[in-house]
């Protein structure tokens, strides 16, 4: 008679491997219910810069939303923005993202497009938008790059100014003639720490100003 333990470890070792799927997809289920039942009156929305701060901390609340996602594009934002903003019914958004387009070699102008499209879906479901401008480089040959970043800002300073909305412009404050200072920078594209307190200090003042 054949030996039958190999299978039944096999069976065991099968059984453990799916009690603890089950566990996990559980728990995956149980954070995004609990997430939905939340309430938030303030979402932050955008790539890695916006995914890479604890902004409840920073800000010293517990009624704020990170939406931030390594890598996207503005046309994933709009894919998302459903689930990562408007299903919250916030108050405002803080709306940052482009740099990985301005990367990509998207055009400007199909940048800002979707940026709009961005600001009046917002709109439409009656979130404040606040628009942040994309950040400069601080590396060899970014002069093209930064030109690029430049114009999408100064594209979305006016859009700001003609709907009366918000608009924190991070490159007066962190740039030097068009270029990201080495000082805030730790790869010469991504901020430090030293940066975020500052990013974070205007946000402050628009959340005083605004009574969020």
């Amino acid at each position: 008679m054949k030996n039958k333990s190999p299978n039944i470890w096999l069976f065991f070792i099968s059984l453990t491997l799916n009690i603890i799927l089950l566990i996990l997809l559980c728990y995956k289920m149980r954070v995004t219910l609990k997430d939905k039942l939340s309430t938030y009156q303030i979402v932050m929305f955008g790539d890695s810069f916006t995914e890479s701060c604890d902004w409840a901390e920073s800000l010293d609340r517990d009624d704020i939303k990170k939406s931030g996602y390594s890598g996207f594009i503005v046309p994933q934002m709009i894919d998302v923005i459903n689930c990562a903003v408007t299903d919250f019914k916030p108050a405002t958004c803080f709306i940052q993202g482009g740099s990985n387009d301005i990367k990509c070699g998207i055009p400007v102008s199909t940048i800002f497009a979707n940026y709009t499209y961005i600001i009046n879906t917002l709109r439409e479901a009656k979130i404040e938008p606040v628009i942040q401008s994309t950040l400069n480089f601080n590396r060899e040959n970014d002069s093209i790059d930064n030109s690029n970043i430049d114009s999408l800002n100064h594209l979305l300073s006016n859009l700001a100014k003609e709907n009366k909305l918000h608009f924190i412009d991070l490159n007066k404050l962190l740039s030097l003639n068009g270029r990201l200072r080495a000082e805030y920078t730790i790869d010469g594209r991504h901020i430090n720490q030293q940066a975020y307190k500052i990013w974070v200090g205007e946000i402050k003042k628009v959340i005083d100003t605004n009574g969020f």
